[in-house]
């Protein structure tokens, strides 16, 4: 797909006479190396890039447009199947769910990938409708702007999306949650330009599923079956902790388990017949990132994120348990303070992205 693509290559290395050390021989040799791969040779990449998509918008076929078409209804909504096919793809199944109390789509590729050995790329576009288009997209415990937020000398053709990308412009949002490929690129697809501003050519969302333009540590070759899911949803307004919450939704979704008296796990006595959560949570904006037992065995480990970007405050509750003692903790596992407890629940306070770690004695409730 991009034969003569000119990449330069992300991995640098250097001697530790030369590490930290501007002013030495080897930093130097790096620096003009990376000069003559990358700047000088920026404006024939350009011309390359341009060349080489033309050739392949030239070569695309799809053919035919659409086959094996199946809609059927569901108890959830509905579901739309057909089949199409595309350069070294000869098959691409399609599924699109539609849902009638949700506002979501979810759309499924299921892609039959022959081997290509030159340079190639896979994506999939989301061509959005959103005039001077703003992007956003999840990072690690934040919500990342590329056109501010970004260091000089970042990479700005691709991102890491955590739960979701977001483009909003006159008026509207909508975002894409990639479950299966978290790679994404805004405007434009990677052409291997290494721009100094992020400046998007068009409102769209590209995920960026399949690549082999890295020289180490990656096959040559990509073929195979391959399953892509996608979320997208839309509003006038999309805020960062409903993406939040949808994202781990979509990517995490509710697991289910029964037990039997043929499982002999030696547990006693019987779940309230009426409604009861293990652990609620409540706070706008504030996810359960963990639960989980205390690795020195005194109590369980909870892990709350921030995911709104302001000030809040989290309680938790149980109709089956019972606190007695509570203790704000770190990623360790220290107990740093107690904060207090009661057999209603605790409350803690967090600040933006905030990610706290506490400590919980609990005790079944009494009957």
């Amino acid at each position: 797909m991009w034969r003569d693509l000119l990449l330069y290559a992300e991995h640098t290395y250097t001697s530790s006479s030369g590490y930290s050390r501007p002013e030495s021989e080897q930093s130097v040799r790096q620096i003009e190396t990376k000069h003559f791969h990358v700047s000088d040779a920026r404006e024939t990449a350009h011309w390359i890039a341009q060349e080489s998509m033309s050739r392949l918008l030239d070569s695309i076929r799809i053919e035919p447009p659409a086959t094996a078409v199946n809609a059927v209804a569901t108890p959830w909504g509905q579901s739309l199947k057909y089949r199409v096919s595309g350069l070294d793809a000869p098959r691409i199944d399609v599924e699109i769910r539609l849902f009638n109390g949700e506002k979501k789509i979810e759309i499924v590729n299921r892609l039959q990938k022959e081997p290509v050995n030159d340079k190639e790329a896979i994506y999939f576009a989301f061509p959005f409708a959103a005039p001077q288009p703003e992007f956003e997209y999840e990072g690690q415990n934040g919500t990342v702007n590329p056109a501010r937020d970004e260091l000089a000398g970042g990479c700005r053709e691709w991102y890491a999306a955590g739960h979701w990308a977001r483009v909003s412009g006159g008026g509207i949002s909508a975002a894409v949650i990639p479950i299966d490929a978290p790679l994404v690129t805004f405007g434009d697809i990677n052409r291997g330009l290494w721009p100094e501003k992020f400046e998007p050519k068009s409102p769209a969302i590209f995920s960026y599923a399949l690549n082999n333009y890295w020289h180490t540590n990656f096959p040559r070759a990509q073929s195979g079956e391959f399953t892509f899911r996608y979320v997208v949803t839309s509003g006038a307004e999309l805020d960062t902790a409903h993406l939040s919450r949808l994202g781990r939704e979509s990517l995490t979704p509710l697991e289910t388990g029964e037990l039997t008296r043929n499982d002999k796990v030696g547990l006693r006595g019987s779940l309230p017949a009426t409604p009861a959560s293990f652990l609620g949570l409540s706070g706008d904006g504030v996810e359960l990132e963990t639960l989980k037992p205390a690795e020195d065995g005194q109590g369980y480990i909870v892990r709350l994120l921030e995911t709104a970007g302001h000030e809040g405050r989290a309680r938790l509750s149980s109709r089956l348990l019972e606190f007695s003692r509570a203790w704000l903790s770190n990623a360790t596992e220290d107990n740093l303070r107690e904060i207090p407890a009661s057999k209603d629940g605790v409350e803690v306070a967090l600040s933006p992205y905030a990610i706290v770690t506490l400590r919980l004695l609990a005790r079944p409730v009494t009957p």
